[in-house]
């Protein structure tokens, strides 16, 4: 550290000596005092980089809560129209459920009938099946009595 210089004594040899020492040591305070302003400077610098990235990611975040707190309002104004959407739904389904009974029943029938049809055309194609037999017989017939 830096020590004060001796008061001047008229023409002491140590009074040169001391105020030698003196300045180095305010030379020596003077570099040091450069190195730390300029590590302080970096110092700052660098938080002020970090402030702006603070600042950055804080500006992300209040938009994404700004994003999800209109989201939430948007699902909170739809609630009740779900809500009216479902009311109606639930007082309409004893009627639908009363005409899938119906249909139920109509669509037994049509399976009978169906089921009806397809025993009727076996039993078509097979007499085709024997008229066909009996025409091949009488053109038999007819040629064999033709000649």
């Amino acid at each position: 550290m830096a020590t004060a210089p001796n008061q001047e004594g008229g023409g002491d040899p140590h009074l040169l000596h001391s105020t030698g020492s003196y300045l180095f040591d305010v030379d020596g305070l003077m570099i040091y005092l450069k190195i730390e302003s300029s590590r302080l400077h970096l110092g700052q610098d660098s938080f002020a980089r970090c402030i702006l990235d603070l600042e950055a990611e804080v500006k992300g975040w209040a938009t994404a809560y700004n994003k999800a707190n209109e989201a939430t309002l948007r699902a909170n104004q739809e609630i009740p129209l779900n809500q009216m959407g479902l009311r109606e739904e639930l007082a309409r389904r004893p009627e639908v459920e009363e005409k899938l009974v119906e249909t139920q029943g109509d669509l037994d029938l049509a399976k009978n009938h169906l089921d009806l049809m397809e025993e009727e055309e076996e039993k078509h194609l097979d007499d085709i099946d024997r008229l066909e037999k009996k025409v091949k017989e009488l053109k038999k017939k007819n040629k064999d009595l033709q000649n």
